[in-house]
């Protein structure tokens, strides 16, 4: 470890503990430590910044996501672009009412999960032609996928698309659907904590209330994996 690179680490770990994070991220910038940077942009609400170092770092999904909180949708949408995923920066634009239709070709053409895909092409319907069918057919495959096993992480980003589905489309039946087909296979797999408690947040905010779901006492013990 050079001089240099030892005070720049000890600069950035004094200014931490100052609760300077700006000019502590700027050092681990200087370190070559992107990710640590990002974080620490994030937390002294330096959101572009944060979104600027964690696609440098190569991370889409994160700097996609600040990118998105500031309505910076074309630079959202680049960062999955940069990554070769097509899918995902159509969905981008679809959140905020564009059109991806040149997207969504290339999605099709890199083989993108078919379910997701599904659910981006309906959503597109919905937006320009007002029709619902697209949508509901995508929501009832995504339903079934749900059910069964799968990485733990496709189904998260699966979950979250199909809900933002049924909301946009006015389908807050099927998105209580979409809970109960994970449930259905925690019952089986074992689930992780958090499922129960964001079905339930969900339900209140868009149905009102949480009746009639399982209760936190009913919740299997998760078995862990990324599967299942």
């Amino acid at each position: 470890m050079t001089g240099r690179t030892a005070l720049l680490r000890k600069a950035a770990e004094c200014f931490v503990e100052a609760g300077a994070y700006t000019d502590a991220a700027r050092c681990y910038d200087a370190l070559g430590r992107l990710r640590t940077s990002a974080d620490v942009y994030v937390r002294a609400g330096e959101t572009e910044r944060a979104g600027e170092a964690y696609r440098l770092a190569g991370d889409p999904e994160q700097a996609a996501r600040c990118f998105r909180a500031l309505g910076l949708t074309d630079r959202a949408a680049a960062c999955w672009a940069e990554h070769d995923r097509p899918l995902d920066a159509a969905w981008e634009l679809l959140l905020v009412g564009r059109p991806a239709g040149h997207l969504l070709a290339a999605a099709v053409a890199a083989g993108a999960p078919s379910e997701r895909l599904a659910l981006a092409t309906g959503l597109q319907e919905w937006t320009e032609h007002a029709d619902p069918g697209p949508a509901v057919r995508a929501l009832a495959l995504a339903e079934d996928r749900l059910s069964r096993p799968d990485h733990r992480q496709e189904r998260q980003t699966l979950l979250a698309w199909s809900l933002e589905t049924a909301v946009r489309t006015g389908r807050l039946d099927l998105g209580g659907r979409l809970f109960a087909a994970v449930w259905r296979r925690t019952e089986r797999t074992g689930t992780d904590p958090e499922l129960l408690d964001q079905w339930r947040e969900w339900a209140r905010e868009h149905l009102g209330g949480t009746w009639g779901l399982p209760s936190p006492e009913t919740a299997p013990a998760r078995t862990g994996g990324t599967g299942g």
